[in-house]
């Protein structure tokens, strides 16, 4: 599925995170403090937009 991160990561710029979240999880780190909900929902989100088939699961 080659436009599914691409995908994803539109949905993620588009969400109500803020830059420096975006930055964190850009950099592959764990985001920790008042954000991680969000961005655990976000990537719920984007995931069910982005892949709503499952097509990307094995």
């Amino acid at each position: 599925m080659p436009d599914f991160y691409p995908c994803v990561g539109r949905f993620l710029y588009d969400s109500d995170l803020s830059d420096e979240t975006l930055q964190v999880i850009a950099a592959g780190e764990t985001v920790t403090g008042s954000e991680r909900e969000a961005v655990i929902q976000a990537s719920y989100d984007a995931t069910l937009t982005c892949d709503p088939n499952g097509e990307g699961v094995n």
